[in-house]
């Protein structure tokens, strides 16, 4: 009797032993499938993220270089240049009837050369 008992013990032990040992395989290939997503996502897609970005990034600085000179370049060409009549405001609005001009930056009739 001793010898089933034994024989039954070892048995179950192996079994217990074997569905532990699958439960690892299941673990080791969950673990190496999530080793190789994680290397995927560290080498390939941070990379070419952090490129897309930073070529993002000049693109938006080279288009602000660009307008801000474009608009230095419109303001010098479109600056009026005023010379003041007279600052008296009836001189201004004399000026502002006869000639039907009246100076939107400095407020009074003014020409502008």
């Amino acid at each position: 009797m001793k010898a089933k008992e034994a024989f039954t013990l070892a048995l179950m032990d192996m079994v217990t032993l074997a569905t532990k040992q699958t439960h690892l395989k299941t673990l080791d290939e969950a673990l190496k499938v999530t080793n190789r997503r994680v290397n995927a996502l560290e080498f390939v897609i941070l990379p070419l993220l952090e490129n897309t970005i930073k070529y993002i990034i000049s693109e938006l600085d080279e288009q602000e270089r660009e307008d801000n000179y474009r608009y230095a370049i419109s303001y010098d060409a479109l600056r009026p240049t005023h010379r003041l009549i007279d600052s008296d405001a009836l001189s201004a609005a004399v000026w502002y009837v006869v000639c039907g001009m009246w100076c939107g930056v400095c407020g009074v009739g003014c020409v502008q050369y």
